[in-house]
């Protein structure tokens, strides 16, 4: 099996996956750490987003980001008519689907 992960210019993190051709390859124990923060990330996105914690409490390099990303679903919310979430999806399905798009770099 081969893991992969795909940068953008700037040497962001874009994707991670599975591939025979796509991205840099990486070691499967990479492809586990970055799965573990990509999932840690979405969970403080969520977290903030639902004020159970300040943008302060996140860790200084990821602080920008985190905000960020909250402050888009807001702004998606507002243009869109409300929620992004589905009160039909259990919490962890929501969680792991927004950590998926992060993977996949759709949130992007």
């Amino acid at each position: 099996m081969r893991y992969y992960a795909k940068y953008n210019e700037g040497g962001d993190l874009i994707s991670v996956g599975i591939s025979e051709t796509d991205g840099t390859e990486i070691s499967e124990a990479e492809f586990n750490s970055l799965l573990e923060i990509i999932t840690e990330k979405a969970a403080l996105v969520e977290a903030l987003y639902r004020e159970e914690i300040t943008a302060s409490s996140i860790r200084s390099d990821w602080r920008g980001e985190i905000v960020k990303r909250v402050e888009d679903r807001k702004n998606f919310e507002a243009e869109h008519g409300g929620s992004t979430a589905d009160p039909a999806i259990p919490e962890d399905i929501a969680l792991k689907a927004q950590a998926y798009d992060i993977i996949t770099g759709v949130s992007e």
